[in-house]
């Protein structure tokens, strides 16, 4: 893979954490605007949000298989996401 290849794939998979992040965190406060908040969803949500916001901060551009990881898991979801 090329150097700017793999930046490229880097900068995706970064994208694509900040994204989902983003999603919980408006799931979390449209939750949080009802009459009868669900807790047990606030928590799943923001366990979520902390896993993927600690997996961003510790990605490295040159772990290859890890950034192949989040591109599989979560790219297809963050475009879903954005599409709303």
């Amino acid at each position: 893979m090329t150097e700017r290849k793999r930046l490229e794939r880097y900068d995706l998979a970064r994208a694509a954490l900040s994204i989902m992040v983003s999603h919980y965190a408006e799931l979390i406060g449209d939750e949080g605007k009802k009459s009868t908040p669900d807790a047990s969803k606030i928590q799943g949500w923001e366990k979520l949000q902390f896993e993927l916001s600690r997996r961003q901060s510790r990605l490295l551009a040159n772990d290859e298989d890890e950034v192949e990881r989040i591109n599989s898991t979560y790219g297809a979801r963050a475009a879903a996401v954005m599409k709303r």
